[in-house]
């Protein structure tokens, strides 16, 4: 993979502390302007139940960008029957594809899967999974700091990445909490960056996250988020693509 190339993820989910939809109505609309202007694509991983209330604000991501699947309700597939699970993956599937989507990807909601993970995406019939990983900094299931494509149980393995340090998660959560110095952690060697919607939505709409989350959810929030995003998509800019463009590539070896 050429250097200062960027697989850009965007997990799209109720919004972070409460139901609502909020950051779809208003945040998906202007970034997907702000990635016309930079010429950039994106794999934006979708709750299917949002399908319900804003499925033609989400069907404004096709054509130019890929649609994924974050699960059905985005409740925690470890926590699910196996019963639920392939409900799950099968229907969102299923709901995205009706929209008018091509579902290859899944991505397992907090990063959290269950044993005989990839079986179930196989029977499910996706192409790959982006869920390996973790949501905080952690020595155990390290993200690796560059992308990396494996084949586990047929199904391709295209991880979130992590910082230079190895353990923080690349994502827009951690460069707002480290701003000014967490952009300079970016590994040039092309990171899977990962982000969510409603980090940039105003502070105040975290309000109702419990007290030791809120300060989390709203450090840097807004649009001091979209100035670290202006900067990535800049400093990369005609080099950032979705999951299955690279996974295309990689498989012609362009």
């Amino acid at each position: 993979m050429a250097q200062r190339e960027l697989v850009l993820t965007v997990d799209v989910e109720p919004d972070w502390g409460f139901e609502g939809v909020s950051a779809v109505r208003s945040v998906l609309p202007k970034l997907l302007d702000r990635l016309r202007h930079y010429g950039a694509k994106a794999t934006f991983f979708v709750v299917a139940a949002l399908l319900e209330e804003c499925g033609e604000t989400v069907r404004s991501v096709l054509p130019d960008h890929e649609i994924g699947s974050h699960g059905l309700t985005h409740r925690c597939f470890h926590r699910m029957s196996k019963a639920d699970i392939e409900l799950e993956l099968t229907e969102s599937r299923r709901r995205l594809e009706d929209l008018g989507a091509e579902v290859q990807g899944c991505r397992a909601p907090w990063l959290r899967t269950p044993p005989g993970w990839s079986d179930m995406l196989r029977r499910a019939g996706y192409r790959y999974d982006s869920s390996t990983g973790r949501c905080r900094p952690s020595l155990r299931n390290i993200s690796p700091r560059q992308w990396r494509v494996e084949e586990t149980g047929g199904v391709l393995v295209a991880p979130p990445c992590a910082l230079r340090d190895g353990i923080t998660p690349c994502s827009l959560t951690y460069l707002r909490l480290l701003a000014p110095f967490g952009e300079r952690l970016i590994d040039p060697e092309a990171p899977v960056f990962y982000m969510h919607l409603h980090e940039l939505m105003p502070p105040e709409t975290a309000r109702v996250a419990p007290a030791p989350l809120r300060w989390l959810a709203r450090r840097n929030a807004g649009e001091p988020a979209w100035a670290i995003l202006e900067r990535l998509l800049a400093s990369r800019r005609g080099s950032i693509m979705s999951c299955r463009e690279y996974l295309d590539r990689k498989e012609t070896g362009s």
